[in-house]
């Protein structure tokens, strides 16, 4: 009787156990967004039209929901900066301004982002790209759920 006494003792002790871990492991899931895969398409070739696509880059890589999209990526939603930035001097200073188009992989449009900023501030202009792109999905979410 002992034995058996132990045997069922064990048996409560591995089913709790069994239990309590994958109610752990799916609360962790639960917190994880699934990345959504972004390819950045730049018409413009010149100077400062690249350094807002690296700085797009950065900004694409640090979100918690985009991921750079790779050969690999599924149906990734597609931002596109079409062609060169416009600037112009005040004082000085130089004002870039930019236009960034958002679609999704069957080049449905999705919205965009138009706005400028201070050459010394192109992170903050890709910051603000990410942002509106956030908008963008929150009004057609379907996109990001495929």
């Amino acid at each position: 009787m002992r034995l058996s006494r132990s045997l069922q003792i064990f048996f409560m002790t591995l089913l709790l156990w069994s239990a309590m871990f994958p109610i752990a492991g799916r609360a962790e899931d639960s917190g994880k967004r699934k990345s959504i895969p972004v390819e950045l398409w730049v018409g413009g070739d010149d100077g400062l039209t690249q350094r807002l696509a690296s700085a797009l880059r950065e900004a694409i890589v640090a979100s918690p929901e985009f991921v750079e999209a790779d050969d690999m990526s599924k149906r990734p939603l597609r931002l596109e900066i079409p062609t060169n930035v416009s600037w112009h001097s005040v004082g000085d200073k130089t004002s870039v301004d930019y236009a960034v188009v958002f679609t999704d992989s069957d080049s449905k449009y999705l919205g965009g982002s138009f706005n400028g900023c201070w050459e010394s501030e192109i992170p903050k202009c890709a910051s603000k790209i990410i942002s509106d792109l956030r908008l963008a999905l929150a009004h057609d979410p379907a996109v990001a759920i495929r």
